[in-house]
């Protein structure tokens, strides 16, 4: 009993069993003591009806969490204080479960049996619900109304206020408000590192976070450094401001697989998207043979992950071919941004569409540089189609897409009259 394990890899054997490997942890793993007295301390003493419903969400059976709070709820007297949470908790069901309408109307349902307290729990789930719908301006305003409640309610570095905060600095993310965000997930990470024992989840995420703000600021920089250069944008300047931001994000994206090591994670999905995102950053600075040691290593974290993970599997391949593309091997880049196209087409998470426009924008510059303007025009149009359905109207992405496609015009007219004349 009490003993600590990490899975090192899950196999399915047959229809009705499959093999999990477990490893001994070490009892002398001062990271992993620190967790488990903290989740010890995390149970409550008073239990209630709802947590077993909370206990099944946690193993992701929500079916069975959903339909044991609907029990609950038929039991409860009306105005009862669990009603609010047995709403939350159905809610959260639907979320993952990606049913965002239903997800929608329980919070709704969970607000008008709500206390102060529980009403900003309950705003940052609905903030949750607008993000996955792309609702970006109505998810900031609930996660400001959460933080509002919280200012009153919350003491400045309760755990909660940091949840929130993480979930603000998406939207800003989103919106390539990279200032306001890397301030956020700045206390972000001060409040968890207060709060938190260092093998919490939530430290390591917080790492990967930053990460990827210095990273996509880094991007944000250089596209509008080089915005008016009529070239692709895999020949533009770096810039010193750039850089910095690159190598800031190896700084966190590294401290974040450390943390998720030395606490014996076996969390593979998060790891794979870690080395992956360390070698994308790797491909900006010019670094290629730490960026393609970083994409071996997810390609072998990939093969752990059961079921297949097809986004990890794709976008590794976009970020090997980019590496490629940088060294000029045309034919290898090609090679892996078209496996990356055919396997991004059989995903259906809600980031696709931003990483197919990634890809056909990738493409389009090889054939830009290789003067096949007809192909690039195609190219940076269905870049610039998902890029509408994916991004803010005034994304840089979406402005670099938008560019690649008003340069092929003018090439493609020109052929097009040089075709005219030899005909005549």
């Amino acid at each position: 009993m009490a003993t600590v394990f990490r899975i090192d890899f899950v196999d399915k054997y047959n229809d009705d069993i499959w093999l999990v490997k477990l490893l001994l942890s070490s009892e002398d793993n001062k990271l992993l003591k620190e967790l488990d007295t903290y989740l010890k301390a995390e149970i409550k003493t008073n239990t209630t009806e709802v947590d077993l419903g909370h206990f099944l969400l946690a193993m992701h059976e929500y079916d069975r969490a959903s339909h044991y709070c609907k029990l609950v709820l038929d039991d409860l007297p009306a105005n009862h204080d669990l009603t609010c949470r047995c709403y939350n908790i159905i809610g959260e069901c639907y979320l993952w479960k990606e049913n965002y309408d239903l997800a929608q109307k329980n919070y709704e349902m969970a607000l008008k049996h709500c206390d102060l307290a529980s009403a900003a729990v309950t705003y940052n789930n609905l903030g949750l619900v607008y993000k996955r719908k792309g609702s970006w301006t109505l998810s900031y305003q609930y996660f400001e109304k959460s933080l509002e409640i919280y200012s009153i309610t919350r003491k400045p570095d309760d755990p909660l206020i940091a949840t929130t905060l993480n979930n603000l600095s998406h939207i800003l993310l989103h919106t390539e408000t990279y200032d306001k965000a890397l301030s956020n997930l700045d206390k972000v990470l001060d409040i968890r590192l207060k709060q938190l024992p260092l093998a919490h989840p939530l430290v390591g995420a917080t790492y990967s976070l930053l990460g990827d703000a210095y990273l996509w600021n880094g991007d944000y920089k250089t596209a509008m450094y080089n915005y008016d250069k009529p070239q692709p944008s895999i020949l533009v300047s770096l810039t010193q401001p750039a850089k910095d931001n690159y190598e800031m994000a190896i700084k966190c994206y590294s401290k974040s697989i450390e943390l998720k090591l030395l606490s014996d994670s076996g969390d593979f999905n998060n790891l794979s998207t870690l080395h992956n995102n360390m070698g994308a950053t790797y491909n900006r600075l010019g670094v290629y043979e730490m960026a393609l040691s970083c994409f071996e290593k997810t390609d072998e974290i990939n093969k752990k992950i059961t079921p297949i993970k097809h986004l990890n599997i794709a976008a590794c391949r976009l970020n090997v071919g980019r590496a490629y593309a940088i060294k000029f091997d045309n034919d290898s880049a090609r090679q892996n941004y078209y496996q990356a196209l055919h396997t991004f087409e059989t995903c259906s998470e809600t980031d696709t569409n931003r990483l197919l426009a990634i890809t056909y924008f990738y493409v389009a510059e090889l054939d830009e540089l290789e003067n096949d303007h007809a192909n690039a025009l195609k190219n940076y149009y269905l870049a610039k189609e998902l890029g509408f359905k994916s991004l803010p109207s005034t994304h840089s992405s979406l402005l670099r897409y938008i560019n690649g496609v008003e340069r092929m015009i003018p090439h493609l007219l020109k052929e097009t009259n040089q075709l005219e004349k030899s005909t005549t």
